[in-house]
């Protein structure tokens, strides 16, 4: 039977909410990241092959003892360094702009119908439509 939950309960509810979703977060974003960084860099080794992308920039002859961390972009092919921003940029993306995304479906307070969202929020029994996560299902 369907009952409405107290304040406590969707409070609660939230807060379980709020930390799975904190939890899988950094893990939907990273695997963004990982699958657009390893796209560009197939696809671009893929392209060189097949016709011909020149590679990187010049590399001395002959490495020094002492490389300055500025130049350790210049020593990776150029479609890694592309791969490497790309993937970042996704990772950022998918980590701040992520929509949330909420029920729209209502249930009438009284006799428990379901529908859409819509303007109506009065039910023909004399309810009132409220959302379905104010609810739960407690069996008999």
């Amino acid at each position: 039977m369907w009952t409405e939950k107290t304040e406590i309960e969707k409070i609660e509810e939230e807060r379980l909410e709020k930390i799975n979703d904190d939890k899988s977060r950094f893990k939907k974003s990273f695997r963004g990241g990982i699958i657009i960084f390893s796209l560009v860099a197939v696809t671009w080794t893929i392209a060189s092959l097949t016709i011909g992308i020149p590679q990187g920039r010049y590399i001395p002859a002959s490495p020094r003892d002492v490389i300055k961390i500025s130049e350790l972009p210049e020593y990776l092919p150029e479609f890694l360094r592309l791969a490497a921003i790309l993937g970042f940029v996704t990772f950022l993306m998918l980590f701040f702009f992520r929509s949330k995304t909420k029920t729209t479906t209502l249930m009438c307070d009284k006799c428990h119908t379901s529908k859409n969202f819509d303007t109506v929020t009065k039910c023909g029994c004399g309810g009132y439509f409220k959302n379905i996560d104010n609810f739960k299902w407690i069996d008999d």
